[in-house]
């Protein structure tokens, strides 16, 4: 059982990048959507620095160690937790995904990661519900967007 714990734990922690990847293996032969994504994630993951640069809201204090990642390492705009980048890059990916294959059966393997991802960083206290929420928002919107202007440069204005 605490190998199937550990196992859930480190799926919330990659959570970012297992969904980066996927998106990536259903978009790869659509190059202009391919590319897109990965300057828009790149794009998405500045965005997110620049945010807790100007919020500058703390993380939660007595952050649980996993894995070797520590609080007291962070350095720069990852010290601060708003909005959560896990959420944000997550959630951007799912939302960009989402509109090029609306099918169930991914709604339910994003569905499944993001609520894995939101109750790891919850549960290692790296970030406030209210920090998980603003990263989950802020991805989502901007995923969305970034496929609607490559739809409509492709689709023509």
């Amino acid at each position: 059982m605490k190998e199937i714990i550990y196992f859930i734990d480190a799926v919330g922690m990659y959570g970012p990048l297992i969904m980066f990847f996927i998106t990536i293996y259903f978009i790869h032969q659509q190059t202009t959507y391919l590319w897109v994504f990965i300057i828009g994630s790149v794009c998405n993951k500045y965005i997110n620095d620049i945010l807790k640069e100007c919020i500058k809201q703390p993380r939660p204090k007595n952050q649980i160690d996993f894995m070797g990642e520590t609080g007291n390492l962070l350095k720069g705009s990852q010290m601060y937790g708003m909005p959560s980048g896990h959420m944000q890059i997550l959630c951007f990916s799912i939302s960009y995904l989402w509109c090029l294959y609306p099918t169930y059966t991914l709604y339910l393997v994003s569905f499944v990661i993001s609520i894995i991802t939101f109750y790891q960083r919850w549960k290692y206290r790296r970030h406030t519900i209210t920090q998980l929420i603003a990263g989950l928002i802020i991805g989502g919107v901007l995923g969305y967007y970034t496929y609607y202007f490559t739809w409509k440069y492709i689709h023509g204005f």
